[in-house]
């Protein structure tokens, strides 16, 4: 089974977001990718499921046929359990965010958390004029 974590970050004042995605296909492949969205998400919620829609594909294109997606977002693993193209391929867990622990899936949910947040700060900037 192929492990995804995702995160997004949101500015509520300017709809700058960015995203990140850290994918362990096998023992062998891991691929990390970050960025900001195409087109700016309605709010935080619709942000961290473009993130973890982004890093499911990611993983899918690199092979994977079972994903656990692991993310802090409650709300979005409800709605990706609900959709039926996930359906017999996805698994979901909530990752705490923002806390000291050194397991592994910490220290990854910590690394999309900060790609996510520098993406969105250079979008905010460019949206702020500076």
């Amino acid at each position: 089974m192929s492990t995804v974590l995702t995160d997004a970050s949101f500015c509520h004042d300017t709809g700058a977001s960015g995203w990140a995605a850290w994918v362990r296909i096998d023992e062998k492949t891991l691929v990390k990718k970050s960025g900001i969205f195409k087109e700016s998400p309605s709010n935080c919620i619709e942000a961290e499921l473009w993130a973890a829609y982004n890093g499911i594909h990611i993983a899918q294109q690199n092979g994977a046929k079972k994903i656990l997606l692991q993310t802090d977002c409650k709300t979005n693993i409800k709605k990706l359990l609900r959709d039926k193209k996930f359906k017999g391929i996805l698994t979901c867990r909530h990752i705490k965010a923002h806390t000291n622990r050194k397991e592994a899936r910490f220290y990854c949910n910590d690394w999309c958390d900060r790609q996510a947040k520098q993406h969105m700060r250079k979008q905010r900037k460019l949206f702020n004029g500076t």
